[in-house]
């Protein structure tokens, strides 16, 4: 487990490298979901219920949304394995005494806490 803690923290560590970078990302979605929801609670003043949803409802959507999309969306997991197997590192991985699984997820674990 102390090896995928490393894994954890050194990816932490890479995407904290770029500061600003975070800060904007955080910064964005906020202000994103953050005018959506005036956006929607200017929309409700008028009435109680839109399409039988309430505004309670339509809220929680749109921050379940922002959060289902910052999780599928920030890194390309996907494509970090096909690169993997691609250029041959896959067989590291397979002589060494450590989960490809395992150490994919904490570095993906580590990225996503950064965006």
């Amino acid at each position: 487990m102390k090896k995928y803690l490393t894994v954890f923290k050194n990816s932490l560590q890479v995407n904290l490298a770029y500061r600003f970078d975070v800060f904007a990302a955080f910064f964005s979605e906020f202000l994103s979901l953050t005018v959506l929801i005036y956006l929607w609670i200017s929309i409700y003043h008028q009435g109680n219920q839109i399409g039988g949803y309430s505004l309670d409802a339509l809220i929680g959507y749109f921050i379940l949304s922002k959060f289902i999309t910052i999780v599928v969306d920030s890194v390309d997991m996907a494509w970090l394995i096909g690169d993997t197997i691609r250029e041959g590192e896959i067989l590291n991985y397979l002589t060494k005494p450590i989960n490809f699984l395992y150490k994919n997820f904490f570095h993906y674990l580590g990225a996503l806490l950064t965006l």
